[in-house]
């Protein structure tokens, strides 16, 4: 599998790191979708290429916006429930929609605009780890 990252993205990470990257958050406050993205296509070393029409992150709960990583992770086990498309969260999550604005640009000119959600999140999983976020389902 890490095979796929490398061919697709040039990076060298198994799924479980690739589904952290693009999908999770590591910081307390959030900076907004656009500092977010190009952070991510800095990292996907997506230089002058298309800008990623849409990425969906996952926040935190609470006051911090860091994600909550065992929660996310346990959507694979015993806090989600399988489904035919993958893992159905049994709670929600603050969910973040980055969608670009600009979708004939390249990085690193990319604009997105946020719409926070509340929703169910839906993932495939590998070895009881989310491997690629299927779809959210807003309350």
């Amino acid at each position: 599998m890490r095979d796929h990252c490398t061919r697709t993205h040039g990076l060298s990470l198994d799924p479980a790191d690739f589904f952290r990257l693009q999908h999770t958050y590591s910081k307390d406050k959030w900076y907004g979708c656009i500092s977010f993205m190009k952070w991510l296509m800095k990292e996907m070393k997506w230089k002058h290429k298309p800008c990623k029409a849409i990425n969906d992150v996952i926040l935190g709960s609470g006051k911090s916006a860091k994600t909550n990583l065992t929660a996310v992770n346990a959507v694979c086990n015993k806090g989600g429930s399988k489904t035919p498309e993958g893992y159905k969260s049994n709670t929600d999550f603050k969910v973040v929609r980055c969608r670009c604005t600009n979708p004939k640009g390249t990085f690193p000119s990319c604009k997105y605009e946020e719409t926070p959600v509340k929703a169910y999140i839906v993932v495939k999983c590998n070895n009881g780890f989310p491997v690629n976020l299927v779809t959210v389902i807003p309350i």
